[in-house]
């Protein structure tokens, strides 16, 4: 283990390029800092260090390291270490982008497993241009209250499938959630193929990470008989 507070200006070396040549390591004030606890101790004459970056970040070094006479480094061996190192910091992007990925896809499927199972209607519509919103998911709960089937509504936007003053109403409540970005709430009757149905409806945010808000969630309560 290499501490910076032993080796400081080798970790500045590091910091200000991507490659750290020393032919004579006990003589380049780059290196002299390893000294005989490390280069004496090892028999290290020369050494050729690339820095592999994650995120413009210092995560490691590929280090090459010549035990013998002391030697000139080529530029052949100096470019063969840099394009090593920039192979490991590309294993090192792909691996964390692998996971992130990963984590989002069990993340999304927790999510919409809670969805399903919730009893209050839940609908998550996404935000398209000109004001407009469109389904993207619906649970079983709406899907019983209401009395409509999944394909009458995913992809379609409140105006095509319900009577235009309910949609007029809803229209008003996502426009506001989406302006403000903050949650509306109202209790309206609804009709639908089901029937008329007092429903409380939440509408709630879904930020990107951004800020902006890039779908809505519906959901909704019903109060019918209450």
């Amino acid at each position: 283990e290499l501490l910076f507070k032993d080796h400081p200006s080798y970790f500045l070396a590091l910091e200000e390029r991507r490659i750290v040549v020393a032919h004579d390591a006990r003589a380049d004030v780059q290196t002299a800092e390893f000294g005989q606890h490390y280069l004496g101790l090892h028999g290290i004459t020369s050494m050729l260090d690339a820095a592999a970056r994650l995120r413009g970040q210092l995560v490691g070094v590929i280090c090459l390291e010549h035990v013998g006479p002391a030697r000139q480094w080529t530029t052949e061996e100096e470019v063969f270490a840099c394009a090593f190192a920039d192979l490991v910091s590309l294993a090192l992007e792909a691996s964390e982008r692998v996971w992130a990925e990963s984590a989002l896809a069990a993340s999304e499927m927790r999510f919409r497993e809670i969805i399903q199972n919730a009893t209050d209607c839940i609908l998550m519509l996404e935000v398209c241009q000109g004001g407009r919103f469109r389904c993207e998911l619906v649970n079983p709960a709406a899907l019983a209250v209401s009395g409509f089937r999944e394909e009458d509504l995913i992809g379609k936007k409140p105006q095509e499938v319900l009577p235009a003053h309910n949609a007029a109403n809803l229209q008003r409540m996502l426009d506001e959630c989406v302006a403000t970005q903050r949650p509306v709430s109202a209790e309206r009757e609804v009709h639908m193929p089901a029937g008329r149905r007092w429903l409380h409806f939440t509408v709630a945010p879904i930020r990107h990470e951004r800020g902006h808000v890039y779908r809505v969630a519906l959901i909704g309560h019903d109060v019918t008989n209450q």
